[in-house]
């Protein structure tokens, strides 16, 4: 939902084996296998240690897209934003069509505040993957940040349609519900937040109590992960564009995330 070094706590992770590319190394692994184990150790917040594996791939497959879309996954979590674009334009020099590549740049730009950027490279994510709920929910976002609340609201409905159980997705609707005055719908998406496992605080008072969290791009499964993090850089953006009371009251006060989530 903002910036930051990341997001992501413990998510679960059902592997799968890329069928491409099964170079092999000493010991036995394949590229594959190394890329799977950076997802694992990336779903674990052992972000440095995904990267080496990561790049372990690309050491015996230069052309494995896959691997250097997850290894700006990783990036993105420790908040090297730049290097995460970097590696995210090797993955679609690669395979333009690789959804998550252009998932994991638009999440980095819109990190960096280029929001208009950011959802440019989130509708190419959409156009080849429209179920990849975490494109969706991250232009959201954006539009989010740019006070552009209708239109993020229709973007965050299509995530929620594609996963429920988004929460983060759920919580920026409440938000731009809220900046629109619909605060009866405000207090029933932040509700929802919170029945997905949010302690959220409503910006109407002490009907819900929610504490904001934040989101990451989406790993090559398609799967998000979330960190505990001492602010919410969504608050922080609708802040900084809107000036609204209630986010950069909540923005400043820092709360604390204590649920794990997954998209």
């Amino acid at each position: 939902m903002g910036r930051n070094k990341i997001i992501g706590t413990k998510s679960c992770f059902i592997l799968f084996l890329l069928v491409a590319f099964p170079l092999v190394a000493q010991g036995g692994q394949t590229a594959t296998d190394w890329v799977n184990q950076g997802v694992a150790l990336d779903a674990q917040g052992k972000y440095d240690d995904g990267i080496q594996a990561c790049d372990k791939a690309i050491t015996l497959n230069p052309n494995l897209a896959e691997a250097w879309a997850e290894k700006g996954f990783a990036l993105n979590a420790q908040g090297k934003y730049d290097d995460a674009i970097q590696v995210c334009d090797k993955a679609i020099a690669i395979n333009p069509q690789l959804a998550v590549a252009w998932n994991n740049k638009g999440a980095a730009l819109f990190f960096q505040n280029m929001y208009d950027d950011a959802i440019q490279a989130l509708d190419q994510a959409i156009a080849l993957n429209p179920q990849l709920a975490t494109a969706w929910g991250e232009k959201g976002f954006a539009l989010n940040a740019q006070g552009k609340y209708d239109d993020a609201i229709q973007a965050l409905d299509q995530a929620i349609a594609i996963n429920p159980q988004y929460a983060d997705a759920w919580y920026s609707k409440g938000n731009a519900l809220h900046a629109l005055g619909q605060t009866a719908e405000a207090n029933d998406a932040f509700a929802k937040a919170k029945e997905l496992g949010y302690n959220v605080i409503s910006p109407m008072g002490n009907t819900i109590t929610v504490v904001p969290s934040n989101t990451v791009p989406s790993n090559i499964m398609g799967n998000v992960i979330q960190l505990n993090v001492p602010h919410d850089p969504l608050l922080q953006e609708v802040c900084d564009n809107t000036g609204d009371p209630w986010s950069c009251g909540m923005a400043s006060k820092g709360m604390l995330n204590t649920q794990d989530r997954n998209m």
